[in-house]
C-alpha cells in the first residue's frame, strides 16, 4: 500500500465525498477517484458505498480509517521529532556524580557537541535520593546515576555496565593477585566514606566486616584522591573499573581478584510520563549510541 494513497483515502473519508476532498488535497475529482479505486482494487475490498448524501464507509472502510488516523499521528510525531532534533538547543540540567561526569561522560562528549552546538550541559552533584526528587519535580531534566531504586515516578533506562573492582599499584608486591574476602583486613585499605554513595554501601554490605580491622592510611570522598594515592603505591581500594581503565591498560594499576563480583549499571533517569524535549531526545540518543 502506498502511503500517499492511504492519506488520500483518509481525506475522502473525512470529507464524505470525492469532490469535497479533491479541493482539500488540490487534485482533480477524476484523479482522486482513480486513486481510491486503485486502493480498493489493491486491497480487494469495497471501502465506500454510495448514498444520496454522499459516500458512506463500509465496515472495512471504517477499519482502514481507524488505522490511517494512527498513521497520520505517527507521521506528525516523526516530523516533529526530526525537526526538533535538527534544531535542538538549550541547557540540560543533569543530576549525577563527579566521577560519572568526569570519567564516563566527558571523554565522549566531543561528537555530541559537534552535532548539537547549541546544547549546554549543567551538572548537579547530589545524593541519589535528592537527584531523584528533583527529576520528579522537574528541577532537573534528567539524571545519569547507578543502581537506582524502583520508583513509579521515574523512567529508568540502563545504558552502561561496569564493575566495582579491587585495585592496587602495579608496583605493589606485598598485595597478592587474588585475596580471599576473609583476609581483606590484612592489607592497607583506602577508605571511601561517602555513606550515601552506592560504591560505599555495596562494599560495606559485602565486605565491611572483613575490612573493619584494616589499616586505613588514607580516607577520602574523592575517587581522584584515592586513585592518585594508589598510583603512589599506597594500599588498595574498591573503585569503578571505568574510572581506572586507562591506568589498568597502561599497567600502572593492577586488579586484585575476588570471588565476588560487584556490577555497576548506569541509567538515564527521566520523569515518567513527560515527553522528552528535542534537546533531551538528542542527549538520550547520544547515550545509547555511544555506550
Amino acid at each position: 500500500m502506498e502511503l500517499s494513497r492511504l492519506l488520500l483515502f483518509k481525506a475522502v473519508a473525512d470529507a464524505g465525498s470525492v469532490s469535497a476532498a479533491a479541493s482539500r488535497v488540490h487534485m482533480s475529482q477524476p484523479a482522486l477517484s482513480l486513486q481510491i479505486q486503485a486502493l480498493e482494487h489493491e486491497l480487494g475490498l469495497k471501502l465506500f458505498s454510495r448514498h444520496n448524501r454522499g459516500l458512506i464507509l463500509t465496515e472495512e472502510g471504517e477499519a482502514l480509517k481507524t488505522r490511517t488516523i494512527h498513521l497520520e499521528e505517527w507521521i506528525s510525531e516523526t516530523q516533529s521529532v526530526l525537526s526538533g532534533l535538527k534544531s535542538a538547543e538549550g541547557k540540560i540540567r543533569i543530576g549525577t556524580y563527579t566521577t560519572a561526569s568526569s570519567y564516563l561522560l566527558a571523554p565522549k562528549l566531543s561528537s555530541f557537541f559537534k552535532s548539537f552546538p547549541k546544547i549546554e550541559l549543567s551538572y548537579q552533584y547530589l545524593t541519589t535520593e535528592e537527584i531523584l526528587r528533583k527529576v520528579k519535580n522537574l528541577e532537573l531534566d534528567c539524571a545519569v546515576i547507578s543502581e537506582v531504586p524502583p520508583d513509579d515516578g521515574i523512567e529508568i533506562e540502563p545504558f552502561f555496565k561496569s564493575e566495582l573492582i579491587l585495585v592496587c599499584s602495579s608496583k605493589n608486591k606485598s598485595i597478592p593477585s587474588e585475596i580471599e574476602k576473609e583476609k581483606l583486613g590484612a592489607y592497607p585499605f583506602l577508605s571511601y566514606p561517602l555513606r550515601l554513595d552506592y560504591c560505599y554501601r555495596e562494599v560495606e554490605r559485602r565486605f565491611g566486616k572483613y575490612l573493619k580491622n584494616a589499616y586505613v592510611p588514607v580516607e577520602s570522598e574523592s575517587f581522584d584522591t584515592l586513585k592518585q594515592t594508589l598510583l603512589s603505591d599506597i594500599g588498595m581500594t574498591f573503585i569503578p573499573e571505568y574510572l581506572v581503565a586507562n591506568e589498568l591498560k597502561e599497567k600502572k594499576l593492577r586488579r586484585i581478584r575476588l570471588k565476588s563480583e560487584l556490577p555497576v549499571t548506569f541509567s538515564l533517569i527521566t520523569r515518567r510520563g513527560k515527553k522528552l524535549s528535542p534537546k533531551m531526545e538528542a542527549f538520550r540518543n547520544f547515550l545509547f549510541k555511544t555506550f
